[in-house]
């Protein structure tokens, strides 16, 4: 059972990486825990981040492919990180431009593998 302390102990290990943003979710959107800015809509970023990852999933079927490892979307002040966490939940981790993608990458799949073990 996963427990809710947990999951924001690994979003806090995040933002203690310089992280703008993360959330956790089931895979049909239904929001679990979040780190995010004030601004953000919980839910809704939730439901899209668990949608673009679904749809991801779909494309990446239909080509016949290995499972997906990420979703990202990109501008020039942030990247969206969209990633499994086990077979029932998504984390999405929202990654200032101005820091090393490649710093926080690691720690990005480093929590989700966590996450999925909880499950």
């Amino acid at each position: 059972m996963v427990k809710i302390d947990d999951l924001e102990n690994i979003l806090d290990e995040l933002a203690e990486l310089g992280v703008y943003g993360s959330a956790v979710m089931n895979k049909d959107g239904t929001s679990i825990a979040s780190d995010l800015p004030g601004n953000v809509n919980n839910n809704t970023f939730s439901i899209m981040c668990a949608t673009a990852m679904g749809a991801g999933r779909t494309a990446n079927a239909e080509l016949g492919k290995k499972p997906l490892d990420k979703i990202s979307i990109d501008s020039s002040e942030y990247r969206i990180v969209i990633v499994n966490a086990g077979r029932k939940m998504v984390l999405s981790v929202i990654v200032n431009s101005s820091l090393n993608f490649k710093d926080i990458e690691t720690s990005i799949f480093r929590a989700a593998r966590i996450i999925d073990e909880m499950d």
